[in-house]
């Protein structure tokens, strides 16, 4: 009845209706206005058509009804609002008074009576808050853990792995090489695991390597020149020189003297014999019967009988 009302409401339209229906469409009116923004143009529309039915009810004494009746008087004018919406009232302490929290809001925000008003702690919020930050961590934490453990297995898979490879690559008769001395030569069939192991053989050994230069207190990959070499020779002797330990006990005058020869075995390749440094440069050891034999024939090359070579001290060379 609102709609059609509305569609073409004018003077002579409000007269057509009984006072029921006009009745009926007033009530309509201030149901839809409470539900309608004051600044809306329905809003002004709606207030518009009930001030003209409130107006022909009061022109019209013999159709009137209670419905007019109750708005004759000024302070029962229409003034129409929308309904009141419950306010949110953010509480700091849950047990702070009603009255305390009224003054604190002032009176444009303090919760009207008869309205519920719905209090939020904001110290729940914090800490609901921090039990989802903690829970999203140990998620985070329980992933990383997982990937560690996973990485932590394929390393370990990798390392059985290569350690298989190793184990099948060094067993191998091809890896078998003869002992000189022995009569014995690696056989050219492949041979089993336990054919290999009685044969007299030795399975990637390492030579004893003599380093000259560590004798001198020098490394090789610093490629020290010859003044160096020959500083690093006069530094070494004053150090072990015989004559200076022979207040010493037995034993250290024994060291100084096999220092003294490791020195001289060291001075002997680097500054006087430029191809054996050479090649010694090139491969980066030399093996200790190679420099003995060298020694000897420059002994009987200079008219020294009864030659020998001396025994270094050996070590490896990583």
């Amino acid at each position: 009845m609102l709609h059609s009302f509305e569609q073409s409401w004018s003077f002579h339209t409000i007269s057509t209706y009984s006072t029921f229906d006009l009745e009926n469409i007033l009530d309509e009116l201030y149901e839809e206005m409470q539900f309608e923004d004051p600044a809306s143009p329905r809003y002004t529309r709606l207030l518009e058509t009930s001030q003209r039915i409130y107006e022909h009810g009061q022109h019209d004494d013999s159709t009137r009804s209670s419905a007019f009746r109750n708005h004759s008087s000024a302070d029962h004018s229409p003034v129409y609002a929308p309904a009141p919406q419950p306010q949110v009232v953010v509480v700091q302490d849950a047990a702070q008074p009603a009255q305390q929290l009224n003054q604190n809001l002032g009176p444009a925000q303090s919760a009207p009576a008869g309205t519920a008003a719905m209090t939020v702690n904001t110290r729940e919020l914090k800490n609901l808050e921090s039990e989802k930050r903690k829970a999203q961590q140990q998620l985070e934490m329980k992933k990383q853990r997982c990937e560690i453990e996973d990485i932590k297995r394929e390393i370990d898979d990798e390392d059985a792995l290569s350690s298989r490879q190793n184990a099948q690559t060094r067993y191998t008769p091809q890896s078998i090489t003869q002992i000189p001395g022995t009569r014995y030569a690696p056989p050219t069939q492949p041979t089993t695991t336990a054919q290999a192991t009685v044969a007299p053989t030795r399975i990637d050994r390492r030579e004893p390597r003599v380093d000259i230069y560590w004798n001198l207190g020098l490394m090789q990959r610093e490629k020290p020149s010859d003044a160096q070499i020959r500083e690093a020779y006069r530094r070494c002797t004053m150090q072990h020189d015989p004559d200076r330990v022979s207040h010493k006990t037995a034993k250290e005058r024994d060291h100084s003297a096999n220092r003294m020869r490791e020195i001289s075995q060291a001075k002997a390749i680097l500054m006087d014999d430029p191809e054996r440094k050479r090649a010694y440069d090139d491969e980066g050891v030399i093996q200790e019967h190679e420099f003995v034999a060298w020694k000897q024939r420059r002994d009987r090359a200079s008219g020294v009988k009864g030659g020998a070579g001396f025994a270094a001290t050996t070590s490896y060379v990583s």
